[in-house]
């Protein structure tokens, strides 16, 4: 079966290529099952072979993705400066530039690449960053109707308040 594949592959560079961003796919959706078992080095491995296998021109949106989904992993554990890597990466991938202001059209790819980045900010206590990251989440999540994500960008907004040690704003939050 893998001669088969390896033929395919060989006659075919546009099947090779979906086939390539399929299984990428396929593993950044396996890491993010790993994520939330709470088993982060399967997690890692599958989303580092994702990141990699969608290196293709035609799954840049994906492997943004997939960066966005490895920060998140990085800030939970703890590897801040990882996460800050990928994270600039994966808005490279989504928005072409890391000017993000410059680009608001591009932003409904990014939703949940600047929930990550608020999260990430709020745990350095960058709270001006945080904050920052926090309004484009709001406006892109309500775009984009992501009502679970926007849940838990009103949730970093409460904690947010919380550390500038506004308790009603908190609340409200």
């Amino acid at each position: 079966k893998v001669g088969l594949a390896k033929q395919l592959m060989a006659a075919d560079p546009d099947t090779a290529a979906d086939l390539q961003i399929r299984l990428g796919l396929v593993e950044r959706d396996a890491a993010l099952a790993h994520t939330y078992l709470d088993q982060p080095d399967a997690a890692e491995t599958l989303l580092l072979a994702a990141v990699e296998r969608l290196g293709l021109p035609a799954a840049q949106g994906e492997r943004g993705q997939a960066r966005t989904n490895l920060a998140h992993l990085y800030n939970r554990t703890g590897r801040y400066a990882q996460a800050l890597a990928l994270l600039d990466a994966a808005t490279l991938d989504l928005l072409g530039t890391l000017d993000v202001d410059s680009v608001p059209a591009r932003w409904p790819a990014a939703g949940e690449l600047f929930l990550e980045q608020a999260a990430l900010y709020l745990a350095l206590n960058l709270l001006p960053e945080a904050e920052t990251a926090l309004r484009r989440a709001q406006e892109t999540l309500r775009t984009t109707q992501q009502q679970y994500e926007l849940g838990q960008a009103l949730y970093y907004q409460g904690l947010l308040h919380w550390q500038r040690n506004d308790a009603p704003a908190a609340e409200a939050a």
